[in-house]
């Protein structure tokens, strides 16, 4: 277990620098007495400072260092030493200098090069590590066992950073975690589940190569299995094309017998296709034969009349063609007016949002205004006003009485600060020369008793000189005339100056400094009163305008909005029924619509049934004629 021995301290606040201060620290405890300014704390800023290399707190500009001011010196230097056993019971010494230096309007503060003394008892050997070579802040608490915030907040706090566990929650979570090295393990819990997940990826990426290779190294046993196998095969043909290809001539007999055979199955073939396509055309016609002789009506008249037939035909369906032609028409004028009225039905929508959404801001508005209403009838005292909710007459006849009250108060008012003015010009004079008066009083009560303490003065100087003074008869005589007036003077003195009197003034005076002053503040009430009741009216005439505007804009959006209605409708329904009159109108066009677009479906298979019937009569009848020209 480490410890402390020794101490050396030279320079630091009350310890002179020209000197040494050693102090011995003894096991189990070393406890340090002395009166205040002996330098008790500074013991320990020195521990703090020799184990850590961290000043204390409130050392700014040479704070820590003694004073070369006191010193007579320029320059100071400072410096600590402590003996220390670390945690292998090694001595250790750490050496810390400082230096200040005493410039004309400043002080500058050095550190100079820290050591730290290792004695290896075992060999005697000394060694030195250097702050230019190590870095100290780190090694000695390393040495000591304990980590620089334990150093720093538990062992050698100080006194005014003691109170740090009573501090905000976040500087006393991050206290504990520097003294617990709790962000060390954090941060090496992070990295381990971050080496974990590179691992487990590094991981998954390998066993998906293991198994591309394994199937590659199954794919490749096969292969090398079948080339096995074809290698056999290929002797084996090999040595039956050597067989092949000698002097029987086998293959060449072969190849022309598969020749022959090979045309003979083309010329097979080309049958075979020439037969598929002949049946399938037979099949083909005779479907059309079945399907035209279920269509088709055999007639027997001649190709006159046919002809006549066909020209009527062709006539009905010119007509019917132009009857298709209108529908197709009115259906697209049915449509455009569909979309026209869904358009303005998404504007009366959007107008309507707009409307409902002032009509909202209106009631809050009126529902502001009969709040603030309520609020000023009770607060002034109106009658008359309570019933909610408030018509526009009320709130009429509540504006024209507050401007009524307004009016009156704030002529009353200027009646009053006219008033209070004058009151206040008057009290002030009063008050100067009141002032005046008491000072002058005061000044008259300072010079009698001046004048009293100088004559009372002067009768001890002649009492003594009488009792010290040999003096002829005359003398007496004159002295004592000279007595007898001052005597007469000090009564009249007394007689003028009656200290009752004058603090009975004082204290009237005081009263009637105190009288001003409380009608001043009286006043200033008023007037405060009536500025916040100007403030009323002021938000009341606010409130006003804003619902003057809110209703033209609602009245103009639905005058807006009638007029749509009675261009598209002819009427104009009440604001209430407007919605569900668009809605009954879009909802007719579309039906409107629905109707026409079915008309069209049936007249378009009604056309489409003649138009085959016209081609097929078209077709009988070219037939026909082909007969008629082959007779």
């Amino acid at each position: 277990m480490s410890s402390i021995d020794k101490l050396l301290i030279r320079g630091i606040r009350s310890f002179d620098p020209s000197g040494t201060n050693i102090i011995d620290f003894y096991t189990p405890l070393t406890i340090i007495v002395g009166h205040n300014g002996a330098g008790k704390t500074t013991v320990i800023e020195c521990l703090k400072y020799a184990t850590t290399g961290d000043l204390p707190p409130n050392s700014r500009n040479g704070a820590f260092i003694h004073d070369p001011k006191l010193a007579h010196e320029t320059e100071v230097k400072a410096q600590i030493k402590l003996r220390f056993k670390n945690v292998n019971g090694r001595e250790m010494v750490a050496t810390r200098s400082i230096s200040l230096t005493q410039k004309k309007t400043s002080m500058t503060q050095k550190t100079l090069e820290s050591l730290l003394h290792v004695y290896d008892p075992e060999t005697g050997e000394k060694s030195s590590l250097s702050t230019k070579c190590a870095e100290l802040d780190a090694e000695i608490p390393m040495q000591l066992g304990a980590s620089k915030a334990i150093l720093e907040n538990v062992i050698f706090c100080h006194q005014e950073e003691s109170f740090w566990p009573l501090s905000e929650p976040g500087t006393l979570k991050k206290k504990f975690d520097e003294i617990f090295a709790a962000t060390r393990y954090t941060k090496a819990l992070e990295a381990i589940k971050s080496l974990r997940k590179e691992q487990v990826a590094e991981l998954k990426l390998e066993q998906a190569n293991l198994d591309h290779l394994k199937t590659d190294k199954e794919k490749a046993r096969r292969i090398r299995d079948t080339l096995a196998g074809l290698d056999e095969k290929l002797a084996v043909a090999q040595e039956r094309i050597e067989l092949l290809e000698g002097d029987r001539g086998e293959i060449k007999t072969t190849r022309d017998l598969m020749d022959e055979i090979s045309n003979r199955h083309t010329e097979l073939q080309q049958l075979e296709w020439q037969i598929e396509n002949s049946e399938q055309e037979y099949k083909r016609l005779q479907k059309d034969f079945n399907e035209l002789k279920q269509i088709l009506q055999e007639y027997t008249v001649s190709d006159q009349e046919l002809e006549d037939m066909l020209q009527t035909h062709e006539a009905s369906l010119g007509a019917k063609q132009e009857v298709l032609n209108k529908l197709e028409q009115q259906r697209s004028q049915l449509q455009r007016d569909v979309d026209r009225l869904q358009g303005e039905h998404k504007d009366k929508l959007t107008e309507r949002g707009k409307l409902e959404s002032a009509q909202e801001r209106h009631l809050l508005a009126l529902k502001d205004r009969e709040t603030l209403v309520l609020e000023l009838s009770r607060k002034h005292a109106y009658s008359g006003f309570d019933a909610t909710p408030l018509s526009t007459a009320d709130v009429e006849r509540f504006v024209r009485k507050l401007s009524g009250d307004i009016a009156k108060k704030l002529s009353g008012l200027e009646a009053i600060k006219a008033e209070a003015q004058t009151k206040e010009n008057a009290i002030r004079s009063d008050v100067n020369r009141l002032e005046k008066s008491k000072s002058t009083l005061e000044e008259n009560k300072r010079m009698i008793r001046e004048r009293m303490n100088k004559v009372s003065g002067m009768i001890r100087e002649l009492t003594q000189k009488m009792h010290n003074v040999r003096v002829s008869q005359s003398d007496v005589d004159e002295a004592t005339s000279r007595f007898e007036e001052e005597e007469s003077s000090l009564a009249q003195t007394m007689r003028n100056y009656n200290p009752g009197e004058y603090e009975a003034k004082i204290r009237k005076i005081n009263q009637e400094i105190n009288d001003c002053e409380y009608n001043l503040g009286k006043v200033n009430d008023e007037l405060s009163l009536l500025n916040r009741q100007a403030d009323t009216r002021a938000r009341l005439s606010i409130k006003l305008g804003e619902k003057d505007s809110k209703e033209q804009t609602l009245n103009k959006a639905v005058a807006g909005a009638k007029e749509g209605f009675i261009q598209n409708m002819g009427h104009a329904p009440p604001e209430q029924e407007m919605g569900r009159e668009v809605q009954n109108l879009i909802r007719d066009k579309e039906n409107a619509v629905k109707d026409s677009e079915q008309q069209f479906e049936l007249k378009r298979k009604d056309l489409h049934e003649i138009e085959t019937k016209l081609s097929l009569a078209k077709s009988e009848l070219q037939k026909k004629k082909q007969e008629v020209e082959g007779k």
